[in-house]
């Protein structure tokens, strides 16, 4: 939570001191309301813009990458591939980021803890192969880090 409030404050901190300059320039340059009020909406829309590019990545993408982190789960020796998240973080024709949440331990002694990885992939003559994986954070184990853009912590709600 506290890189996503981070985040959120650093842009819409600046996204505020961009809509009060604009406004007087506006103001001054005699703009019509709606073109003022215009930009100032999209402005008030670029922090969310890191999250619509994973969105719709994830959308056009994920049964395709779905099996792959589950071929590369089995290949770390993984015995469930149960996954409760899975987004598309960043993919190209060469490389992809998948960002995925797992409950930890064993169906019976779970109780509610989960993790996250990232497995990291290349494009290789035609498919994509399983080359790193990083875990930024678990309840079940010491690793705590972030992603970008920032996605909720293991117990956030």
């Amino acid at each position: 939570m506290f890189y996503t409030t981070v985040y959120f404050v650093f842009c819409y901190g600046v996204i505020f001191g961009v809509i009060l300059t604009n406004g007087i320039v506006l103001r001054q340059l005699k703009a019509q309301p709606a073109l003022s009020t215009g930009i100032k909406v999209l402005l008030l829309l670029i922090p969310l813009l890191p999250y619509a590019r994973v969105a719709v990545q994830t959308a056009i993408y994920k049964k395709s990458m779905l099996i792959e982190v589950r071929k590369a789960l089995a290949s770390m020796g993984e015995q469930s591939d149960d996954i409760m998240t899975l987004r598309i973080l960043n993919i190209n024709s060469s490389r992809a980021a998948v960002y995925i949440v797992q409950p930890c331990g064993a169906p019976k002694d779970r109780n509610h803890l989960r993790s996250a990885t990232i497995f990291d992939f290349k494009y290789i003559d035609g498919g994509w192969i399983f080359d790193t994986y990083s875990s930024p954070w678990s309840d079940c184990g010491s690793a705590e880090g972030n992603t970008f853009p920032p996605y909720l912590d293991a117990r956030e709600f």
